[in-house]
C-alpha cells in the first residue's frame, strides 16, 4: 500500500500521524522459522540482511507477513539514507557479513497482512496495530513505531525541526490495499536552495545542470533537474541559454556531457536532502530568479 503525496500537513481525529523512515520499504514473509524479505519492487533481499534471519523468533505465531521500512540509524538514532543504499546494494558474501556489524539495519515494522491463516488485510488499520504490537516482540534491530491522532500539525513540526523526511497520515478505519491510495498521505519535510545553471541537456525533456558554490569559491555540481519548469518558463530558457554558451564546464566537480554556459541563471529548487556525495535528492524547480545575484547561490546556506 503505497501512500500518496500530499501538500500541507494537517490535524484530524479520523487519522493517526508517524513519521516517515527514510529507507527501503520491506515486506517479510515469515513461515516457521525462515523469513524472506522482499522490496518494494519484488525483488528478494533475504541475502543482503542476515542480522534479519531471526525475525522469526521474534513473531508469536507460525506464518505472518509484515510491512515496514528497512533503516540504518545513526548514532543520534535518525535515518542514514546512504547507509541503507550501500547495504541494498552490497552483493559480494563477504561484505554483506561485514556491512551487517559495521552498519546494521533496523527494520521499523508498522503494518501486519496475515496472521496464522487469516488474511488481516480488509481490517481497519488499528486492529492491525494492535495485532501487530501484540504478536511481535521489539528488540535492538526491530522497532514497532508510535503514532499520535489529532494532532497531525504539532508532530510535523517536531519532524521539521529534527531534519527528518516527513510524515504520514493514515486513515484509522483503512484497509491494507495493494495499490497507491489517498487514505495513506504522506507529507514531505521539503527543502529549498537558489542554484545556478551551469549547464543543460536540450532533451527533450529539457534537463539543467545546477549547482551552487562553496566557501572556497568553487561551484559545486549537484544535480540533473527536470522537474518542475512551466512551459513559459522551458521556452524562455531554450532562447536564453544559448547565449551564455562556453566550450569548458563551470563545475569544479563535474565534466561529464551537457551544453555548458556560465552561471549566471538562478533557479529556486526544492529538494529532500543534500546526500554526503552533494547531490539535491527529490529535486524539483520552484521557479526562476531572475532578481537574484549569482554569487549568492551557496551551498554553504544549506
Amino acid at each position: 500500500m503505497i501512500p500518496t503525496l500530499f501538500s500541507r500537513p494537517f490535524d484530524s481525529q479520523e487519522h493517526i500521524f508517524e513519521v516517515k523512515w527514510d529507507g527501503i520499504r520491506c515486506l517479510s514473509y515469515v513461515t516457521g522459522n525462515k523469513v524472506r524479505l522482499q522490496s518494494r519492487s519484488l525483488r528478494d533481499i533475504t541475502q543482503q540482511f542476515p542480522e534479519l534471519s531471526a525475525l522469526s523468533e521474534k513473531i508469536e505465531g507460525k506464518n505472518a507477513v509484515v510491512d515496514g521500512e528497512l533503516c540504518v540509524l545513526n548514532e543520534s538514532g535518525k535515518p542514514d539514507f546512504a547507509g541503507i543504499q550501500k547495504r541494498i546494494r552490497t552483493r559480494k558474501s563477504a561484505s554483506i557479513e561485514y556491512l551487517s556489524q559495521q552498519i546494521p539495519a533496523t527494520y521499523i515494522l508498522w503494518d501486519i497482512l496475515y496472521c496464522d491463516g487469516k488474511d488481516m488485510r480488509r481490517e481497519g488499520l488499528l486492529k492491525r496495530r494492535r495485532l501487530l504490537t501484540a504478536r511481535v516482540k521489539p528488540q535492538p534491530g526491530i522497532i514497532i513505531p508510535s503514532y499520535i491522532t489529532g494532532e497531525g500539525n504539532s508532530l510535523f513540526a517536531v519532524i521539521k525541526e529534527n531534519n527528518l523526511e516527513g510524515m504520514v497520515a493514515k486513515k484509522i478505519g483503512s484497509p491494507y490495499l495493494h495499490k497507491r491510495s489517498r487514505l495513506w498521505l504522506k507529507i514531505k519535510t521539503f527543502r529549498e536552495i537558489s542554484c545556478l545553471i551551469g549547464g543543460y541537456l536540450p532533451g527533450p525533456p529539457l534537463s539543467l545542470l545546477a549547482g551552487a558554490y562553496n566557501s572556497s569559491g568553487d561551484l559545486l555540481y549537484l544535480g540533473k533537474i527536470e522537474r518542475g519548469l512551466s512551459s513559459s518558463e522551458k521556452e524562455l530558457l531554450q532562447k536564453k541559454l544559448p547565449r551564455f554558451i562556453k566550450s569548458t564546464s563551470p563545475f569544479s566537480n563535474y565534466e561529464g556531457q551537457a551544453v555548458w554556459v556560465e552561471p549566471q541563471n538562478v533557479l529556486r529548487i526544492r529538494y529532500l536532502e543534500l546526500t554526503p556525495n552533494l547531490r539535491l535528492r527529490h529535486a524539483s524547480i520552484l521557479g526562476l530568479e531572475p532578481e537574484r545575484y549569482p554569487r549568492d547561490c551557496r551551498i554553504d546556506n544549506v
